[in-house]
């Protein structure tokens, strides 16, 4: 969900020349934090959609569960980026978040119920 799109965000040249090392500690890994809080999500979403909570109680609980790797993921994109750039990218990732949750939970039941019914 996030990866990718960071990836390619922070991969470009103008992030590169523009990111600013901490001088006492190094940069985030932003890629890695993309991936973890993408697991985290997905974690929760597998957990949650077994039990009767709506999709919308399941998203808050996910949300809740991974808002430490969400909070260094923002700070690391913060970091890494011009101002401009790191906060349009933040509500970028804000926008798609509940979708593409969304879309997951759906292809989490698809698939649940394709392995019970195998036919």
């Amino acid at each position: 969900m996030h990866r990718l799109l960071l990836g390619l965000v922070l991969a470009s040249p103008v992030a590169a020349q523009t990111a600013a090392p901490a001088a006492a500690e190094a940069p985030a890994n932003v890629p890695l934090l993309a991936q973890m809080l993408d697991r985290c999500m997905a974690t929760h979403a597998v957990r949650l959609s077994r039990t009767d909570l709506d999709d919308a109680a399941i998203h808050a609980q996910a949300s809740t569960g991974c808002a430490a790797i969400n909070q260094q993921l923002r700070a690391g994109v913060r970091s890494q980026m011009p101002p401009a750039e790191a906060e349009a990218l933040i509500r970028q990732l804000d926008a798609t978040d509940r979708p593409n949750f969304m879309a997951l939970l759906q292809r989490i039941r698809a698939d649940r119920a394709a392995r019970a019914n195998p036919n």
